[in-house]
């Protein structure tokens, strides 16, 4: 992977509502196209409404479908209602990724849940079509990410390692103290063989439960 985001269709150009930094691994690969890439960063904003109240959208917003719920970007203005703690809080209970923390450019799109709302098969001539095409043809990939409530008070830290039994089949890359659950609740990757739903595994001697697999 090199980044993720969503691709916006206006009249005259696609909005590109991505990761920063990624504009560079972009021009790379314009040849003979007649492409410009400009960084509105600064003069559009960003939001995201969770929950089934709708909100009074800026004139001229423009509006994409997010994990989470409405993306909306305009150049007017929206009252802000929770910190980036409590979203945080809210991303990993519905087991949505983050880039640069739950997936970076070793990470296969397969293997963060992003299969059913980022891959066309169909489509050629992309990075990495080939490993997206063998994994197709062969079925599976070795490793997926998980959604796991752990039994204890701690919150686990990015990079500590998940065990079945003795032997080592994961590591944490995100996790946060649920509010609605009143327990800790990581994101992690672990081998294919152990990504089910109502599993049982370790971290730091507290048992782990895989609540799901990301995306499925």
């Amino acid at each position: 992977m090199r980044g993720e985001g969503h691709i916006i269709c206006t009249a005259d150009s696609f909005l590109l509502e991505v990761n920063p930094g990624l504009a560079p691994s972009l021009e790379k690969f314009i040849i003979t196209e007649d492409v410009t890439i400009e960084d509105v960063s600064a003069t559009l904003g960003e939001w995201l409404v969770v929950g089934e109240v709708g909100p009074t959208l800026p004139a001229k917003a423009m509006t994409f479908e997010h994990p989470l719920g409405l993306g909306i970007v305009s150049d007017g203005s929206m009252t802000e209602t929770i910190s980036a703690d409590e979203l945080e809080v809210l991303r990993i209970e519905a087991g949505v990724p983050k880039w640069g923390v739950d997936m970076d450019e070793n990470t296969i799109p397969n293997e963060s849940g992003l299969e059913a709302r980022a891959i066309n098969y169909d489509k050629g001539c992309y990075i990495g079509q080939e490993t997206i095409a063998r994994i197709k043809t062969y079925g599976h990939v070795n490793r997926q990410l998980i959604l796991g409530k752990v039994d204890g008070v701690e919150v686990p830290k990015r990079g500590d390692k998940i065990f079945a039994g003795e032997r080592e089949v994961g590591q944490v890359t995100s996790a946060v103290l649920s509010s609605r659950l009143g327990k800790p609740l990581a994101l992690g990757y672990v081998r294919r063989e152990f990504a089910t739903a109502g599993i049982t595994l370790k971290w730091n001697n507290e048992t782990v439960e895989v609540l799901r697999v990301c995306g499925g």
